[in-house]
């Protein structure tokens, strides 16, 4: 839905932006998304001019959020 296209798969970045996701295979992955979950914390965050907009946009092309903005 964000249109993300995967640009590398490594363990470590590269130049320019990446998004980078911890490998879900790891034991201590799923609990730990399950604690940021439960508490309310951010596992991603982006940055836009005008978030009001970005959300209602997102959210029209079925984006689901865990909060209101």
């Amino acid at each position: 839905m964000l249109g993300f296209v995967k640009k590398n798969d490594l363990a470590v970045g590269t130049e320019g932006a990446e998004l980078r996701l911890e490998p879900s295979g790891h034991p201590a992955a799923k609990p730990f998304k399950e604690a940021l979950v439960a508490d309310g914390i951010p596992f991603t965050q982006f940055a836009v001019a005008d978030v009001q907009a970005e959300y209602e946009r997102l959210r029209s092309l079925g984006v689901r959020f865990t909060q209101d903005q």
